[in-house]
């Protein structure tokens, strides 16, 4: 009998009543400050206006009752201060908390926004476009915000561990005089949180300039599942993470209209995830990856940000996510100060409509891999971009119908293109070139149906286009002062005769050209009737023959510009051609009387012979 009262008097003890009119605890801290290890601490519905400290373990704060709201608001130090040692563990359910700023200025914080634009140091300005300072941006704005039992914020995880439910989290209430950074929630190191259903609402007012971030982890663990983080004006969930916190994970929660960045995680190898959530409408990247951080970003709509994802010399696996409708790129990845930006992009469902590039890789020692995607279309510039020495790879992806090129390799980067379906691209469906352009591999893709070039090279170095097939575009290939070697292709169906790559290709190589000259004698008779003078006029063509004055226009098909090409090293003028095809005939658009066949064959046979430069400039020129 003594147990079963020993028993019931236990659970008695674990259970005290908060209520701010009738008690028998007035305060939540004076209930906190009487309580053991262990208690439930019920709260009536109200106002509370006193700063909690919780340091004893085990602690539950909830409700009394189903009906009514629990709100608690202070204006200095964190209305909640959670401090308890490493395995202690204490909860929150159904809580309203907020933090009006304290119109005194005490902040350290100010010291370091006075005199300087911190965001733009830390996220760049993306209001007009600019990339930021290209210093080391990443580290710095954790390491700068001190977590400090006496900072202001909502709720502090200073130490242990902390289970948030049905919690509302409200910074819509600063005072105007308020000067510091004000986040709702800061995790310190070591400490562990854990939130679900959960939403920290930042500052709604356009007119409120509080400085509010959603979530700031400090090298401590946390976990926030079907949440919400909305409205902050320095970042939704800005996370700084070791190697040894190994949860730290965002689910399927909104984070949207935030300013300057959606979810921002730094430290190099940890491995931070991000899964299933809804990213939307944040002024700044929907998500930033800073420097040597490998997160996992998978199944998350990420869209209607300034760019959806943003890589920075990092490792993160980017998989089955939608990324569409971004106001620059769907994803960028650079490298800093030449670190290596090993990003990989793999299997997403669409990354598509955004305002810019779909994919836009950029900097010396980015490596970026872009593997099976499902859809890379519709976007307003190229499907894929690379540029400024970057060397990516391009592999087994669909990247149709946008509106600039399917992939654009610019200047000094190069890439291995293999086995993708690249189609229906409004300009070239590749295009490649620019100084010091060399060793890309377009091999075994499925290039088809693009209004302008299949393959389109300019001044590109050694370029390999093997074993492709390459049909139904405007041009097939078109090489203007670029030397690629071709082979195994498949090349029919376009709108112009793609057989003459193949014999300039001959040339280049040094091969034997008796077999080519047979096919240009097939071509002589195929012509249905002599070649007649014709010229361009405002991108159209007016044949000036009477037998042919039924034809107002032909369109014009520019077929191949190869002006110059490297040969034994000297840069030679070989020749330049522009044929338009209608109907099976060929016209050439250059001179009134020069005949195709006899140049080609009188080419073919000085160049075979003496092989002389001087002898073939002197026969272009007479030409």
């Amino acid at each position: 009998m003594n147990n079963q009262d020993n028993a019931i008097k236990g659970v008695l003890k674990q259970q005290l009543i908060v209520d701010s009119e009738s008690g028998p605890y007035k305060t939540i801290q004076e209930a906190i400050d009487k309580a053991e290890p262990n208690t439930v601490i019920k709260i009536a519905p109200g106002l509370y206006s006193s700063n909690i400290v919780i340091n004893k373990p085990g602690l539950r704060l909830e409700p009394k009752e189903k009906v009514g709201d629990i709100i608690i608001v202070v204006s200095s130090k964190p209305t909640i201060l959670v401090d308890l040692r490493k395995d202690e563990r204490c909860t929150l359910i159904g809580l309203k908390m907020s933090h009006s700023g304290t119109s005194e200025e005490v902040e350290e914080l100010e010291k370091l926004i006075e005199g300087q634009e911190m965001a733009k140091h830390l996220f760049g300005s993306h209001e007009d476009g600019g990339g930021g300072l290209e210093q080391n941006p990443d580290e710095e704005f954790v390491s700068k915000v001190p977590i400090e039992p006496s900072m202001n914020c909502v709720v502090l995880l200073n130490g242990g561990k902390l289970f948030m439910e049905d919690c509302l989290i409200a910074l819509n209430f600063i005072v105007k005089s308020f000067k510091g950074i004000l986040p709702g929630i800061a995790v310190n190191q070591g400490a562990e949180a854990l939130f679900i259903r959960c939403e920290i609402k930042g500052t709604s007012s356009k007119n409120q300039d509080a400085k509010t971030i959603g979530i700031l982890v400090k090298l401590g663990d946390l976990i926030i599942k079907d949440s919400k983080v909305h409205n902050h004006t320095y970042g939704g969930i800005l996370i700084q993470q070791a190697v040894t916190n190994k949860n730290v994970r965002v689910i399927n929660s909104k984070i949207i209209q935030n300013k300057k960045v959606g979810i921002h995680v730094v430290g190099s190898d940890a491995i931070p995830q991000i899964e299933q959530c809804r990213i939307e409408n944040n002024e700044g990247p929907g998500i930033k990856v800073g420097i040597g951080n490998r997160a996992k970003i998978f199944g998350n709509e990420i869209k209607t940000n300034v760019i959806g994802i943003e890589v920075l010399s990092a490792d993160p696996q980017i998989f089955n996510n939608k990324i569409d409708k971004n106001f620059t790129d769907g994803i960028l990845t650079k490298v800093f100060e030449q670190l290596r930006c090993d990003g990989k992009i793999k299997s997403n469902q669409t990354i598509s409509g955004n305002k810019e590039n779909g994919i836009h890789c950029t900097g010396q020692n980015n490596y970026t891999r872009i593997d099976s995607n499902t859809f890379i279309g519709y976007n307003k510039k190229a499907g894929i971009k690379a540029d400024t020495e970057a060397r990516i790879s391009i592999h087994k992806n669909k990247i149709s119908k946008n509106l600039g090129q399917g992939v654009l390799l610019v200047e000094t980067a190069s890439a291995v293109i293999e086995k993708n379906e690249i189609t229906d691209n409004i300009k070239a469906n590749i295009a490649l070139g620019g100084a010091n352009s060399v060793d890309t591999f377009i091999v075994e893709n499925k290039i088809l149906g693009g209004r302008c070039e299949g393959i389109f090279l300019i001044e590109c170095g050694k370029c390999w286009i093997f074993r492709n097939q390459i049909a139904e575009n405007n041009d097939g290939i078109v090489c203007i002062t670029a030397v690629p070697i071709i082979s195994g292709n498949v090349i029919q169906k376009n709108k112009i005769d793609l057989k003459l790559v193949r014999i300039i290709q001959m040339i280049m190589m040094g091969q034997d050209y008796l077999q080519e000259i047979k096919v240009m004698e097939k071509l002589q008779t195929m012509l249905q009737s002599p070649m007649r003078q014709s010229q361009l006029l405002k991108g159209e063509t007016l044949l000036q023959n009477q037998q042919y004055k039924k034809i107002k226009q032909l369109e014009i098909l520019e077929f191949l510009r190869i002006m110059i090409v490297q040969y034994n090293e000297r840069i030679i003028i070989l020749f330049k051609l522009l044929f338009a095809i209608q109907k099976g005939r060929l016209y050439f658009l250059k001179k009134p009387h020069f005949n195709l066949y006899g140049a080609k064959t009188q080419f073919f046979n000085s160049f075979s012979k003496r092989n002389k430069l001087t002898d073939i400039e002197l026969l272009i020129q007479q030409q």
